[in-house]
């Protein structure tokens, strides 16, 4: 009796999802921190009487939590799908997909405080993906995967980074420049209605012992 050929093993796409440390981060410092601050910032207000004063504030920073909220909707639900001819990333807002024949690079690279990224690139869209939704190990399997696949597809892609040019560290320096600048503009303006604030309330409090005295005078 022949013995049949077994059929050929056909492999899915490799799927990844955040892992359960990234996803705590995550939900700790950009939904339960933000939602604690802009809870006491409202409580404040409102046991001062000053929510009409507060809401410039109120509206900043209102605006500030709801986009980090967002961000955190984004990192928690995305998803990496790696198959042989394509690469997608799903979110709950959306997905992009690049076809591994199309291919042009896909580079890791590194930054502040140990932040990792991954960015696969076509020459008119590109995917990125970081280690706040996944761990390193995971990223750096998904550019290995991607490597091979895009060798097996007969692409040659860039795989590492060139050192930078001497205009993208002037980009780089304009943009470091332009973020302290204008963390020194909203730190001032902090300070400065602070500080308005405070004359107000001492003003109003003298204003009130003077009015005290002079009816105990009369």
């Amino acid at each position: 009796m022949v013995a049949m050929p077994a059929p050929p093993q056909t492999t899915g796409p490799l799927v990844f999802l955040p892992t359960t440390g990234n996803k705590a981060c995550v939900l700790t410092f950009l939904v339960a921190g933000p939602t604690l601050l802009m809870g006491m910032l409202i409580y404040g207000s409102l046991s001062r009487g000053s929510v009409t004063k507060d809401a410039i504030v109120l509206l900043v920073f209102g605006i500030f939590w709801l986009l980090a909220l967002i961000f955190a909707v984004f990192l928690i639900s995305v998803c990496a799908e790696l198959s042989a001819i394509q690469v997608r990333r799903k979110t709950m807002f959306g997905e992009r997909t690049l076809q591994v024949s199309q291919l042009t690079s896909a580079l890791i690279t590194s930054g502040g405080r140990g932040s990792l990224f991954l960015t696969v690139r076509t020459a008119s869209d590109r995917i990125m993906l970081s280690n706040s939704s996944f761990s390193n190990a995971q990223l750096r399997e998904m550019h290995e995967f991607i490597r091979l696949r895009a060798a097996d597809a007969g692409r040659q892609i860039q795989t590492t980074v060139p050192p930078p040019t001497a205009r993208q560290v002037q980009m780089i320096l304009a943009v470091y420049m332009g973020v302290l600048f204008t963390a020194a503009v909203l730190v001032t303006v902090f300070v400065i209605v602070a500080h308005q604030r405070k004359v107000q309330h001492a003003q109003h409090a003298m204003s009130l012992v003077d009015a005290y005295q002079s009816w105990h005078a009369a």
